[in-house]
């Protein structure tokens, strides 16, 4: 997930709190109306996140398929660069 969907999913949360304190203090047929538009609201919200997540979800599992095709087609390069990265933390690790 990328900063800026992050952003804007914490953007649409606060939004929707801002919104539903405002509805709360309402009273009456006012209140009831004001209800009714945040709860179109919040599913409105709500929806969009979804979609945002799911984009997220896509791209997570789509570079993790080319990933693991690529550890398949080429072992020896990944053995190679796992064991460089051990050493150096093995490095880093003992030295402190």
């Amino acid at each position: 997930m990328n900063p800026r969907q992050l952003d804007q999913i914490g953007q649409d949360i606060e939004r929707l709190v801002g919104e539903a304190e405002a509805a709360a203090s309402g009273t009456g047929s006012e209140g009831k109306a004001a209800l009714r538009q945040l709860r179109q609201k919040l599913g409105d919200v709500l929806d969009g996140a979804r979609e945002r997540l799911d984009e997220v979800h896509y791209g997570v599992r789509d570079a993790a398929r080319t990933t693991d095709r690529y550890v398949h087609d080429q072992p020896w390069p990944v053995i190679g660069a796992a064991l460089v990265i051990g050493v150096l933390a093995g490095v880093l690790v003992s030295r402190r």
